[in-house]
């Protein structure tokens, strides 16, 4: 009886206002381009808190394109989530908001970015690069932390 009152607690958690999951999505460095890629379908039931983004690179990383960009297609605000130097994607990299946020190439890109933003209802979210597409076989994972504004808060990888 205890498993079942365990796993509908942990049903109904997952549900509720101000729940936190993750989102990967895996993209490789040559389907980055410079017009944006989805790798999000849109929020759906509610708005979404964007409260980190976590990036990884493969053993090859990204390849050309000056600035790697998470971008959103809010109707208010900033649409720029989170942006950070390809030439600091390359081979087995890691980045997030915080470090991204702190690094001092960052901080003149765009003010309002590299720190949580609300993801509006029906919005979604794609990647990007500045001046020129990646190219290569690398990749990257992309991991988004979401909090729920909505009992029925949801998004799914593109």
């Amino acid at each position: 009886m205890a498993g079942k009152f365990a796993s509908d607690v942990a049903k109904v958690a997952k549900d509720i206002v101000g729940a936190t999951f993750w989102l990967k999505k895996t993209v490789t460095s040559s389907a980055i381009l410079t017009t944006s890629v989805d790798i999000t379908g849109v929020a759906v039931g509610g708005e979404l808190v964007i409260e980190d983004v976590l990036i990884k690179s493969d053993g090859t990383g990204l390849a050309a394109g000056t600035t790697f960009r998470v971008v959103s297609n809010n109707s208010n605000g900033t649409t720029s989530v989170f942006m950070y130097p390809v030439a600091k994607l390359g081979a087995n990299k890691q980045t997030s908001f915080e470090r991204a946020f702190n690094d001092p190439a960052t901080q003149s890109i765009v003010l309002g970015v590299n720190i949580p933003v609300v993801l509006e209802l029906g919005k979604k979210l794609s990647v990007s690069n500045t001046d020129a597409a990646s190219t290569g076989a690398g990749t990257i994972d992309i991991y988004i932390k979401f909090r729920k504004l909505s009992d029925s808060s949801r998004i799914v990888a593109a």
